[in-house]
């Protein structure tokens, strides 16, 4: 409170407005002042007031004498209402009492119980609380004198506090009972003022006075409101005085009929709560039988009364249905379920009940459809009672039932409310146990079931959402980034040996490769985590790369090979972080193999223009393996590319780089010729001299290849391939009249015969006559006809 002489002041000057003030409406609004005046009165400790200085005490009582004499002066014109009176009296004796308090003079006494002993007859019996208030303040007086006083001025009122005085003075010691008759027996005793002496006794702790006296009071008032009020006054004084017995016998006597009494609708609201409240304790206590008793009471009024169709029925059947199922007693529990669903399908928590239930006995689909209607459903009303959480979100409850799915073992129904948890649930802590759960559970079937290729899917979604979740908290620091490193590393470990196990799926490894390759790049930069991430990618676009070979649809296909491209070109930054940008070795086997899967990207995406500049830079790098270089050229005529001059020019420089070793590795050699001629000549019916003239300088290369003996022996299958090859060029040529062209080449495959050794003997005789044969009759010989046949 502000400072006290300050405080002074305002009530004076109220006081003194009230004083002069004849209109009703401002007098009611000065009233209004002066009472929360008061109330900061009242709030003030009892040493406080006690340490007014005497001239501060002194203002507050003329105040007080100020405003008691307004109320005799308007009291006697009969200006005022009876109520408007009781207030000025009700702040003078407030006013007098609390600012004199540890005075024992008599005379201020005497004035003071005068005042209050007025201000009571004159007050209303729905004001009583006032004179309470009046009466709290005097705990340190003389009861003595007041308990005197108020023998001399009967009155209920007057009695009531005469009760409280005694429970007040002599504390247990205390014996009411002889001023309760003397209050019971009043004539003016209103059914409000006995309930509320009944409700001062059980603050007291006279319980068994409070009993008694109901019973009392039950033959003392009557009609429907009085009985009612009674009765369950009655039952709840014996519920709190551990007389449960008395109370159902009381309550079954109501329900059926042997007892008058008709509750009204406020009564039994109160009795429902009380009931319901009792049985609440006892289900918390694990007492089940009891809790149901106690709520089917609470059933049996609704019944009783047709109140069938309350709203409160739902409610009622929520907190039966748990203790049939703490019971057991799965039918009755199912039957309450369906009432709940009757009056309130809407309420999450009768959905949730309705999945215990289904749980319980075994029926895991109807379980699940439980568990996706409660997903969908929200609470409405946050106040809900007894056992029923109120206000608990719907995430709760799907967490719950998935844990009670763990307990009874039933993993197709853990697994439907885990994936409803993370529709509800933004607790990251909470979602990475989910989806570590989830992950696990369908990495492990059940028993006797196989691992299906949809739970491996669902299993890649987790991981995809849990990576987006880690990068996403990963910007955090301390603790909170060591333990998302933990877990980004236990979920790296399920990417990689998914990625291995599902070797048979080439889209399933490279899906697991890829979000194992992002995995690592969460836990940092370091060498270990560059080559996980290095292996990871190499492994991800040659899985991708053999994905698109596999797919039809072409949008698809060209998607897949953009995304090959992609883990090459990341790859490529990560191992140059691992090895440093000035030390990259071209030879690297991880290296090798993203150069042969980015040219097969490019080739069958039909990137002629990047595939020839990226040929020529692999070309040009002399650490580049020739191996490598003629698988390019091998890639470069496949569909639906099939670029050749391109396949030539890296065979070509293939073949030289061949020519330069020591010693030459003529089988490479000629394998690298045989594709060149093949892609020259085709099948020999070549009719173009550019590309003869080409493949001529080709064989002039075998050739010189085959007559140099101290060099690895050229392959007998080329020789006799490439003399097959020209002789059908030459015959091919005769046809076409080109006489010295057919002789040149028909000379060269006599040539290559001679290098024959296991075949020669077979060819010889049949090729010299054939070649006499063309030779005499060189100017009308049919082509066609003298073919010669490897």
């Amino acid at each position: 409170m502000e400072d006290v002489n300050a405080f002074i002041r305002r009530l004076n000057s109220l006081v003194s407005k009230i004083c002069v003030e004849d209109d009703p409406v401002k007098s009611d609004d000065i009233i209004s002042q002066l009472m929360v005046m008061l109330e900061r009165i009242n709030q003030l400790s009892l040493d406080a007031l006690q340490k007014l200085h005497v001239e501060q005490q002194l203002q507050f009582q003329g105040s007080a004498v100020s405003l008691w004499n307004v109320a005799v002066a308007k009291k006697t014109s009969g200006s005022v209402s009876s109520l408007f009176i009781a207030k000025l009296r009700h702040l003078a004796c407030n006013i007098a009492v609390t600012s004199s308090l540890g005075n024992t003079n008599f005379a201020v006494l005497k004035r003071h119980l005068c005042m209050t002993s007025k201000a009571a007859s004159d007050w209303l019996v729905r004001h009583l609380s006032c004179n309470i208030a009046v009466t709290s303040s005097l705990g340190k007086t003389n009861f003595a004198v007041l308990k005197r006083h108020l023998c001399e001025h009967s009155h209920p009122s007057g009695l009531h506090l005469k009760v409280k005085i005694i429970l007040l003075s002599n504390g247990n010691n205390a014996k009411p009972q002889a001023a309760i008759d003397e209050l019971w027996s009043h004539p003016y005793l209103t059914l409000d003022l006995a309930t509320e002496t009944i409700h001062l006794l059980t603050k007291h702790n006279r319980l068994d006075v409070a009993v008694k006296s109901c019973k009392v009071l039950g033959s003392r008032f009557h009609g429907q409101n009085a009985d009612s009020k009674l009765k369950v006054l009655h039952i709840e004084l014996l519920m709190k005085n551990e007389e449960l017995t008395q109370a159902q016998e009381i309550l079954h006597q109501c329900i059926t009929g042997s007892s008058t009494v008709n509750f009204d609708p406020s009564s039994l609201r109160t009795l429902h709560s009380m009931l319901w409240e009792q049985a609440s304790v006892v289900f918390e206590n694990g007492d089940f039988n009891t809790a149901l008793l106690w709520y089917n009471l609470s059933y049996s009024l609704f019944t009783h009364y047709m109140e069938l169709e309350s709203p409160n029925i739902a409610r009622l059947q929520r907190n039966r249905a748990p203790c049939f199922i703490n019971l057991k007693q799965y039918n009755k529990a199912d039957e309450a379920v369906h009432d709940c669903i009757k009056h309130d399908s809407r309420n999450p928590y009768t959905h949730f009940l309705s999945f215990r239930v289904a749980l319980y006995n075994d029926n895991s689909l109807q379980a699940i459809e439980a568990i996706k209607t409660l997903s969908a459903s929200r609470f409405e009303n946050e106040a809900d009672c007894s056992i029923e959480p109120a206000g608990s979100a719907v995430g709760s409850l799907i967490s719950l039932a998935a844990q009670q799915a763990f307990e009874q073992t039933n993993q197709a129904v853990a697994v439907e409310a885990l994936e409803k948890l993370l529709e509800h649930s933004t607790d990251y802590k909470q979602l990475m146990t989910t989806y570590r759960c989830l992950i696990r559970l369908r990495c492990t079937p059940a028993e006797g079931e196989e691992k299906k290729e949809t739970d491996v899917k669902k299993v890649w979604s987790y991981l995809k959402s849990a990576y987006e979740l880690l990068q996403k908290k990963g910007s955090g620091g301390g603790h909170t980034q060591e333990v998302t490193l933990e877990e980004t590393n236990w979920f790296m470990k399920i990417a990689w040996n998914l990625a291995i196990e599902n070797s048979d799926s080439s889209e399933l490894t490279y899906k697991f490769f890829s979000l194992c390759a992002e995995f690592c790049a969460l836990i940092g930069q370091d060498k270990a985590s560059l080559g996980r991430q290095k292996t990871c990618l190499v492994m991800a676009a040659a899985a991708c790369l053999q994905t698109a070979r596999e797919t039809i649809e072409v949008q698809e296909k060209s998607t897949l090979l953009e995304q090959v491209l992609d883990f090459v070109k990341t790859c490529r930054d990560v191992y140059s972080q691992f090895v440093g940008a000035d030390v990259i070795n071209s030879s690297d086997r991880a290296l090798v193999l993203l150069n042969l899967y980015e040219f097969e990207a490019l080739g069958k995406l039909g990137r002629s223009v990047e595939m020839e500049l990226f040929a020529k830079q692999i070309c040009s790098s002399h650490s580049t393996d020739t191996k490598t270089i003629e698988t390019l050229a091998a890639m470069s005529m496949e569909p639906p590319c099939q670029y050749s001059s391109l396949s030539k020019k890296l065979l070509t420089v293939a073949l030289e780089r061949h020519k330069e070793t020591v010693p030459v590795e003529v089988t490479r050699c000629s394998k690298i010729l045989h594709s060149l001629i093949q892609l020259s000549l085709g099948d020999g019916n070549c009719s173009d001299s550019s590309r003869t003239d080409e493949a001529w300088g080709h064989f002039s290369d075998a050739l010189c290849l085959i007559q140099n003996r101290e060099q690895t022996e050229y392959p007998e299958m080329e020789i006799l391939w490439l003399m097959t090859k020209s002789w059908n060029t030459g015959i091919y040529a005769y046809g076409t009249g080109k006489v010295e062209e057919a002789n040149k080449w028909c000379s060269l495959s006599m040539k290559l015969l001679n290098y024959l050794t296991n075949f020669k003997e077979s060819y010889e005789p049949k090729m010299q006559a054939l070649f006499e044969e063309v030779s005499s009759k060189m100017e009308d010989a049919n082509s066609a006809e003298i073919k010669l046949e490897p």
